[in-house]
């Protein structure tokens, strides 16, 4: 009996150490890969302006109820909003004025507007949480801060994994991969795209990787930045 007690337990301790290795072998799925590059790609968008979420939600909750509201009443402000080109509103006034929290006050009535256009995607910027011995270039903080809240959509739809892969290569080369898809057309439907490494030191381009993002996810971006008054204080402080 001692023998096949000690078989048995050998026979268990093989199998645990069979599926061990099988389970280490396991190839990894479409979207397994494509979440393991969207992860190394984000690591490239850093530093970013990551207090500006907990701001506007300090904005928000500082705000009287029955205030703000005015501003919807402003001929400028519905111009502006019904504008379909791009366009700049800028709310000015005195120092505590609480411009603040009227702006994270409109970016919360245009988020609310998203259920009936779908397509507007309200992005707050604070500058103001930039730490004061930071020297990082206040443009790349904003830059990646803008390009981390959009492609973080594609990670969203679960049920997409050709949209996650398809956003993950404008990180590298996404001139050439915008052309490809445009000559492609129709023809790829329901076709894998496959991402490329966007490792290396190739230098991220914002300026080409957000506006592909933007229309691959089929979004209208509207920008609210906060504290824009510092940005002149921001550059003068370390140029000087």
């Amino acid at each position: 009996m001692r023998e096949v007690y000690e078989f048995q337990q050998q026979s268990s301790s093989d199998w645990k150490e069979i599926l061990s290795e099988l389970k280490a072998s396991k190839q990894l799925s479409h979207r397994e890969i494509a979440v393991a590059e969207y992860e190394k790609n984000m690591q490239r968008l850093t530093p970013w302006l990551d207090g500006s979420a907990n701001t506007m939600s300090i904005h928000l909750k500082e705000r009287e109820d029955g205030t703000c509201s005015w501003i919807t009443e402003i001929t400028t402000y519905k111009a502006w909003c019904d504008s379909e080109t791009s366009t700049i509103l800028c709310i000015t006034g005195e120092a505590s004025f609480d411009k603040s929290v009227l702006g994270t006050y409109v970016c919360e009535q245009l988020g609310s507007e998203t259920d009936h256009n779908a397509q507007v995607l309200p992005q707050y910027i604070s500058v103001n949480t930039k730490p004061n011995n930071d020297k990082s270039d206040i443009a790349r903080l904003i830059g990646n801060t803008l390009v981390r809240t959009i492609y973080e959509l594609a990670l969203d739809d679960t049920g997409d994994d050709l949209l996650l892969q398809q956003c993950n290569s404008y990180f590298s080369h996404p001139k050439q991969q915008k052309s490809k898809e445009s000559s492609r057309g129709s023809r790829e439907a329901g076709r894998s795209v496959r991402s490329q490494n966007a490792g290396g030191d190739n230098a991220l381009d914002l300026s080409e990787v957000y506006p592909s993002l933007v229309e691959k996810l089929q979004k209208r971006p509207v920008l609210v930045i906060d504290g824009v008054d510092g940005l002149y204080e921001d550059v003068s402080k370390w140029q000087g």
